[in-house]
C-alpha cells in the first residue's frame, strides 16, 4: 500500500490505498445515495478525513467489521448474556454514530438502555428494528461500493 497522492475522478487528491475494493480512480457516489446514513455527518467526515474516498473506506470498514454483530447480539440475548450483549451494542452504537448510521446507533442505544434498566420485555421487537436498520445500510453499501 502506497501513500502517494493521485487524482480522483471528482478532482480530489486522495491516498492511493486500495484496500476493501475501493480505488482512488473509482468515482464515488454522492452521499445522498447512501440510504440510512446522515448526509451532513458524511460531509463532516469528508472535511475531517480529507477526501470522500476515505469516508467510503470508513463506511465499508464498518459494514465489514460488524457484518455479524446483530446476529451475535441476538444470540447473546437468547442465552441471557446481557453483559456481553450490552458491550457489543455499545460498540456498535458508537461506531455507527461516528459514520452517520443514526438509526442503527439509536436502536443500539435503546436496546443497551433496556438492558441497563432490566426492562427486556420488548427487546425482541427493538432487535427487529435494529436488524432492519442494519440491513438498510448494509444493502446500500454493498450495492454502491
Amino acid at each position: 500500500m502506497t501513500d502517494e497522492n493521485v487524482e480522483c475522478n471528482n478532482d480530489e487528491h486522495v491516498s492511493s490505498d486500495i484496500h476493501h475494493g475501493l480505488h482512488a480512480t473509482t468515482k464515488m457516489p454522492d452521499f445522498e445515495l447512501l440510504t440510512g446514513f446522515d448526509e451532513e455527518r458524511l460531509e463532516m467526515l469528508e472535511m475531517m478525513l480529507g477526501s470522500r474516498i476515505r469516508v467510503f473506506h470508513a463506511v465499508k470498514k464498518l459494514i465489514l467489521d460488524f457484518s455479524s454483530a446483530v446476529s451475535e447480539i441476538q444470540s447473546l440475548l437468547d442465552v441471557d448474556d446481557f453483559y456481553t450483549a450490552s458491550r457489543k451494542l455499545h460498540t456498535l452504537k458508537g461506531c455507527s454514530a461516528d459514520i452517520g448510521a443514526n438509526d442503527v446507533s439509536t436502536f443500539a442505544y435503546e436496546i443497551e438502555d433496556m438492558i441497563k434498566r432490566e426492562d427486556v420485555g420488548n427487546i425482541n421487537q427493538k432487535m427487529g428494528q435494529l436488524s432492519q436498520a442494519w440491513q438498510v445500510i448494509e444493502t446500500t453499501v454493498k450495492t454502491l461500493l
